[in-house]
């Protein structure tokens, strides 16, 4: 058996790299606005410098050809694993993401229906400042417009009668996404170090969607019709933080870490819809009309913070003790105004109108027994928490909630 180690030499971690794919061309099928072809275009650009102890990377990307996002291979080279291992440090690089779209890097696993066209692009900076220090940074920006359609007839064949529904439907939601991260991480000496790490998010979105069916009854006779238009805007912001510490003391396997956390997040949304039902008799004539429109206001603040230590004594042989304390607490507001829309005037809606607020806190503490083996380990221990919430829910009736969890 033989064992090949390959590490890049300094004088070679050095310099440029990256790939541009652009191409154009027209959609004869989709016809433009002005009778003419649909223009169609596709764009990817990365570009990678490396010198010792600095990386930086840029993507960019155009397209309206239904890709949603970034490959794979993309995301390795921006987000930092890349750098990894241009460094030598070898290490598992886990990836993750999530099906809501909050990652770094707007990505693309296909199966993207409507038609999509999309922006996006980001800067990613890591810097080593000598031993000591090192700085991961990095902005990304996206800019996304879909465009949904569906129409579909179905047939109920019971024996009271046929009928059939005749069903189109519309969406155009169109979003806007910053993201920034930070991370600094500092060795103070042998003993002790602290990290900060941060990240900052601001979105937009602007949605549409339309509506409409017609159920026909024998004869093709029109029985009823409904029609359905819904509009929003959206922003919202969220900003996290946690700071740790690390302390090495003299004796091997003695340490103590301590970290403060926190949390912003603020949501606003303003919609308005409007839902009208037609109902006809055998004569095709409109017997009665049922017309609803609603606008809706709604704003949510939630901020949190949070400090935890954890302090671990070695007993000799591979086996430890460690204790741990923290504390969290959580404030969230939430506030919903309806308002009935008629003869272009606007009513209050105290039933469904509401302001929420709650306070949630907890303090945990633990203690526990850890042994490591060459071929197994295991651990023990038993953790205590007290907790409390407060709530007021206001919707013309107040009403006030307080339990204590033990």
């Amino acid at each position: 058996e033989k064992t090949i180690n390959l590490e890049l030499k300094e004088d070679k971690k050095n310099g440029w790299f990256g790939r541009a794919v652009a191409g154009a061309g027209s959609d004869v099928n989709a016809g433009g606005s002005d009778g003419g072809d649909e223009l169609r275009f596709e764009g990817n650009l990365s570009l990678n410098r490396f010198k010792p102890g600095q990386q930086i990377s840029i993507l960019g990307m155009g397209n309206n050809v239904n890709q949603a996002g970034f490959s794979i291979d993309d995301y390795l080279a921006f987000s930092g694993a890349m750098r990894q291992m241009m460094g030598g440090g070898g290490g598992r690089v886990q990836l993750q993401f999530s099906q809501d779209g909050d990652n770094d890097l707007p990505l693309d696993f296909g199966d993207n229906q409507g038609f999509l066209r999309t922006w996006a692009g980001g800067v990613n900076f890591n810097q080593e400042f000598g031993k000591k220090a090192d700085l991961n940074s990095s902005y990304m920006y996206s800019n996304s417009d879909k465009e949904y359609g569906r129409t579909s007839t179905r047939q109920s064949f019971l024996p009271g009668g046929d009928f059939s529904t005749l069903s189109q439907s519309a969406e155009n939601n169109i979003t806007d996404n910053h993201r920034l991260n930070l991370t600094y991480d500092q060795k103070i000496d042998s003993f002790n170090s602290v990290q900060f790490n941060s990240a900052f998010t601001y979105s937009q979105r602007e949605a549409f969607s339309s509506s409409g069916s017609q159920t026909f009854g024998a004869g093709q006779v029109l029985l009823n019709e409904g029609n359905r238009t819904y509009q929003s805007d959206a922003s919202g912001t969220n900003w996290t933080g946690n700071l740790l510490f690390r302390h090495k003391f003299a004796r091997k396997g003695r340490n103590f870490s301590a970290n403060v956390n926190f949390g912003l997040n603020n949501n606003d949304s303003e919609s308005s819809s409007i839902s009208e039902n037609k109902f006809f008799d055998d004569g095709g004539q409109a017997v009665r009309v049922d017309t609803v429109a609603q606008d809706q206001l709604f704003a949510n603040d939630v901020g949190n913070w949070g400090a935890r230590g954890t302090y671990t004594e070695p007993l000799g042989k591979r086996r430890y003790l460690e204790f741990n304390y923290g504390y969290f607490r959580t404030e969230n507001r939430a506030d919903k105004d309806v308002f009935n829309v008629a003869n272009g005037e606007r009513y209050y809606d105290d039933l469904l109108s509401n302001t929420y607020t709650n306070i949630f806190g907890y303090h945990r503490g633990g203690a526990g027994f850890r042994i490591n083996r060459k071929f197994w380990n295991g651990s023990i221990g038993i953790d205590a928490q007290s907790a409390t919430l407060e709530g007021e829910v206001n919707s013309g009736q107040g009403a006030a909630v307080k339990q204590q969890f033990e």
